[in-house]
């Protein structure tokens, strides 16, 4: 022990590198003898205490010189040094978010669902030696989590899938980056780690929307009818018989708005209103004010024809008709819950739940038979985009089927015209 540290019974064996800057030592008062470091890094007021963890004084050393210099970068470029564990900066992220008024309701419900996988998955690894291998280890671990992970010994949803779209991994990576975009601005990290899904195969692509034909829809709505108004139905219970007349209006309403679930989940009566068609005053218009903490802002989505018959038909049946009333509410009036497992259940027995090519439907095949419908109807393809709240690129890559027909038709009426007008000149 050299002179100068005599006076310190604290330490036990001592050992200084880079002329004092790292002093090592261990500790009497542990019985397990770990090298612990003490670093004066320039520019940083007081020292720099920690374990080195190792045993060996080799080990140690190099422990203790990595550190040095990897702090020493920190202080230099003004990031903070202490040690920061993925989940206690989650949670900060999350808080701020909360009280942030640029981030939307959607947006923060993701955060607070993805968070809970990835806490669980980093819990206390350390943010500042994040790296693309990480973000890509957790994408594995996400694809499995329920089929050979940690979700094989909890309970779930009984309509949750086993494996995450590629969608939801895309929106999960989405979120990741924002999340890490904001340690970068705080200076928790000095870089944001490249974060990509893999290619899809070209047979792996599902463009086109599983929807329904014109006369699948007949047999839907058929069923519906005789779902809310027969012999069977009248039998039920008043509970019952509420659960389906507002499942059934809210598939009719749904399809005839291109209305998210969610979005008509949470729909109120104030939301809705009606004009009088201007090429057809005898016939109303329905308008709905979509909020702007929605998914894709604020717009006003238009139904088709029957839409008015459907609101008006519920708001005469409904008890629950205030302003700021869910349009379909439960027999107490609260917001209902999802359609999506009853929707799926009810096409499996009228054997609608696949389409021609065995892709299942879901409750947002109704928004896609109306985009569909609108577009074969001539509808601009950049008013349905606003209508519906999502982008052209979106209605070209995955409806292209519906403009394929519509130009047929055209063709069609065309090639009808030309052989009129020329029985005309014969």
């Amino acid at each position: 022990m050299s002179d100068d540290n005599k006076k310190y019974t604290y330490y036990d064996d001592t050992h200084s590198i880079l002329n004092g800057q790292i002093f090592l030592y261990t500790r009497k008062d542990l019985k397990k003898k770990k090298w612990w470091m003490r670093l004066n890094i320039p520019l940083k007021k007081g020292y720099v205490v920690r374990s080195t963890g190792a045993y060996q004084l080799h080990e140690a050393q190099r422990i203790a010189e990595e550190t040095y210099w990897e702090l020493k970068h920190k202080v230099e470029r003004k990031l903070p040094i202490t040690r920061s564990g993925f989940k206690r900066i989650y949670e900060s992220f999350l808080l701020e978010m909360e009280k942030s008024q640029y981030i939307s309701k959607h947006r923060l419900r993701l955060f607070k669902y993805f968070g809970r996988y990835w806490t669980e998955y980093y819990n206390t690894r350390l943010i500042e030696r994040f790296e693309a291998e990480d973000l890509e280890q957790y994408r594995i671990w996400r694809m499995s989590y329920w089929t050979h992970g940690p979700g094989l010994e909890k309970d779930r949803r009984a309509n949750a899938v086993d494996t995450p779209s590629r969608s939801t991994m895309t929106m999960d990576r989405q979120c990741m980056l924002q999340f890490l975009k904001w340690c970068k601005q705080k200076k928790l990290i000095d870089i944001v780690p490249e974060y990509r899904l893999p290619q899809l195969k070209p047979e792996d692509r599902d463009t086109r929307r599983p929807t329904f034909t014109n006369e699948e829809w007949n047999i839907l709505t058929s069923k519906l009818r005789w779902y809310c108004e027969s012999n069977d139905a009248k039998s039920k219970n008043k509970l019952h018989r509420w659960q389906r007349t507002m499942i059934r209006h809210a598939i009719l309403i749904i399809a005839n708005t291109g209305l998210r679930p969610q979005e008509a989940a949470q729909l109120k009566w104030f939301q809705v209103s009606y004009k009088k068609n201007t090429i057809d005053p005898a016939k109303m218009d329905t308008l709905i004010h979509i909020p702007p903490h929605s998914k894709t802002g604020e717009r006003t989505a238009v139904g088709t024809e029957d839409c008015y018959k459907y609101f008006t038909r519920l708001y005469a049946i409904s008890p629950h008709t205030e302003p700021h009333d869910y349009v379909f509410c439960s027999f107490t009036g609260d917001k209902q819950k999802s359609w999506g497992k009853t929707f799926k259940t009810l096409l499996r027995q009228w054997g609608l739940l696949e389409d021609g090519f065995e892709r299942p439907r879901t409750i947002y095949s109704l928004r896609h038979f109306y985009i569909t419908k609108r577009l074969e109807a001539g509808i601009p393809i950049q008013l349905i985009s606003h209508i519906c709240g999502t982008s052209i690129y979106n209605i070209e890559k995955h409806y292209y089927h519906a403009n394929i027909e519509r130009e047929r038709s055209s063709i069609a009426a065309k090639t009808m015209d030309q052989r009129i007008a020329q029985d005309v000149l014969n």
